[in-house]
């Protein structure tokens, strides 16, 4: 095994540094805080803890085994002495020996090189701290080809961290001076708002925050310095390909190494299923979707996000696995998401294409009508299953709301709207039927009017009624050029006690030639009076009532 000298910049523009899935998030700004001695020695009290004693003796008498003595002594005594805290702020060390010409060896990182690849196994906190050191001192003034290699630095924990790390280097800073590097970052337009969640970038802002405090400024001279073959600041690096350590033996290595939560441990198995570009957004645009969700509470709940963000992925799962079940009749009635993800989006289906659609298109949907609001909520009924599902379809056939599209996103909501909400959906068959039925019903969105109209059209899984009802008001609808009867239909359905159900008003319209606008409209004009809040504060609901008691009867 060699041992050799290396600078940050040395190391990583031999390497790609990728910090791993199963490491701790950084913390190096906390590293020693509140901590004895004893709990900061990582190689004697912590490294080895819950290794058997003979993979304690194969990795000690390895690691070690091509070092002077002296070297070892190094390791062993005075890799973590028993230092005041400002003593061990490595940005603080760094600082001296940078303004004092001095130099300084940061110790040990060893880790397992794998197709010029590094994956460090010791050393993430001080590598990530040099990182930010670097790209902090070469700020307003980096190349090109400075920013290529500053960019091969990336984490695996999480894909926002990834992301932040790339954004970083890609992404242009106009520096100011009276204002906290962190926050000019997080003012950044490419700055997600999710990405506040991420334990590991909101340790990174505080370090650059640190970083600022002891450096003021950008510095290109210090930046040359750290990237010359004269770099003041080294480590000893260890490569362990010879181990081929697999992640067991890594996670009992790094004790310290961090507890992903179920819905994590989730999302790392769901995200596998997605291209590089969707994997990023899991953690990105698709998570903001979540954090704006619950912006506008005084106090941001964090379970609260993840709870909002693994229920949509249940809850639109489901309603795919109807679907499914409609195709593959052998599955089993109970669904979970845990179990039965795989067979969802599997390649043989296109789901997974449509729940990337779905995502996609929230990330600018106005939820007027909380119709996604609702979806998300810890039991959703029937209804706002079915409302939201509809939405969804859009998304799924059409894309995102635009201009160009928002009227027929707006008939085919209203279509929707009036067959959900004035039906009996109270048990799984009838909800099994409408969401087949709305499927169904989405391969005519772009026409659904003209499809409605249509004599040989049949519409399954809502109440008969409510179904010949649509048909009728699209037939009227359609043949109207002047838009007097969609003005009118679409006037008094949006009443809030009639909601989409007036086929008694057109009914009351008839004549021998057919229904009559100026009838239709003269009777919806004097019902909206009567049902109107006004008029029923101030005659105790009167009519409202009787109109009950004759639906009951």
């Amino acid at each position: 095994m060699e041992n050799k000298e290396f600078s940050f910049w040395n190391l990583i523009s031999e390497y790609t540094i990728e910090i791993p899935a199963m490491q701790r998030d950084y913390v190096q700004d906390r590293l020693y805080s509140d901590l004895q001695k004893e709990e900061c020695d990582i190689v004697q009290a912590r490294l080895y803890s819950d290794l058997q004693k003979e993979e304690c003796d194969i990795v000690q008498d390895r690691l070690y085994s091509d070092l002077q003595k002296e070297e070892c002594d190094i390791v062993q005594d005075r890799l973590y002495p028993d230092l005041q805290k400002e003593e061990c702020d490595i940005v603080g060390d760094i600082h001296k020996t940078l303004t004092n010409q001095t130099k300084i060896n940061l110790h040990f990182v060893y880790g397992k090189v794998d197709n010029q690849e590094l994956v460090p196994l010791d050393g993430q906190q001080r590598l990530t701290t040099l990182f930010l050191l670097h790209w902090f001192l070469s700020l307003g003034k980096i190349t090109d080809e400075e920013k290529k290699t500053l960019s091969r630095f990336t984490y695996e924990t999480r894909p926002s961290s990834e992301d932040f790390c790339l954004k970083l280097v890609k992404e242009s800073i106009e520096y100011q001076y009276d204002k906290k590097i962190s926050q000019q970052i997080l003012d950044s337009k490419w700055f997600f708002l999710s990405w506040k969640n991420d334990p590991t970038i909101k340790a990174m802002l505080k370090m650059l925050d640190i970083i600022q405090s002891k450096f003021k400024e950008p510095n290109k001279n210090l930046f040359n310095l750290l990237c010359s073959e004269d770099c003041p600041v080294t480590f000893h690096f260890l490569p362990l390909e010879q181990f081929k350590l697999d992640d067991e033996i890594y996670v009992k290595m790094n004790s310290r190494g961090k507890p992903l939560t179920d819905f994590e441990n989730f999302k790392a198995n769901f995200s596998v299923l997605f291209d590089r570009n969707s994997k990023s957004k899991l953690d990105n645009e698709w998570l903001d979707i979540f954090w704006k969700s619950e912006k506008n509470n005084l106090i941001i709940n964090l379970k609260e996000v993840d709870r909002k963000y693994l229920k949509f992925i249940e809850n639109i799962s489901r309603c795919f696995w109807v679907e499914y079940k409609d195709i593959n009749k052998k599955q089993k009635d109970r669904f979970s998401v845990f179990n039965q993800y795989k067979d969802i989006y599997s390649p043989d289906f296109d789901y997974l294409n449509h729940i990337s659609k779905i995502f996609d298109a929230l990330t600018t949907y106005q939820d007027t009508k909380k119709y996604f609001e609702d979806f998300l909520k810890p039991n959703p009924d029937y209804w706002e299953y079915l409302r939201f599902y509809a939405v969804a379809q859009f998304f799924v056939h059409c894309g995102n709301i635009t201009n160009s599209n928002i009227e027929t996103y707006h008939k085919w909501i209203r279509v929707c709207r009036n067959l959900i909400n004035n039906s009996r959906i109270e048990d799984t068959e009838l909800f099994y039927k409408a969401i087949r039925s709305i499927k169904e019903l989405a391969t005519h969105i772009q026409d659904i009017y003209e499809h409605l109209s249509l004599p040989v059209t049949k519409i399954v899984g809502f109440l008969q009624d409510q179904c010949e009802e649509e048909k009728h008001k699209a037939k009227l609808i359609i043949g109207d050029k002047s838009n007097r009867w969609r003005d009118a239909i679409e006037k008094i359905e949006n009443h809030a006690y009639f909601d989409g159900q007036i086929g008694f008003i057109l009914n009351f319209a008839k004549t021998d030639n057919g229904n009559d606008i100026n009838m239709f409209s003269n009777y919806s004009e004097k019902l909206n009076k009567l049902f109107s809040s006004e008029f029923q504060d101030k005659h105790d609901c009167l009519f409202q009532k009787s109109s009950e008691l004759g639906r009951v009867s």
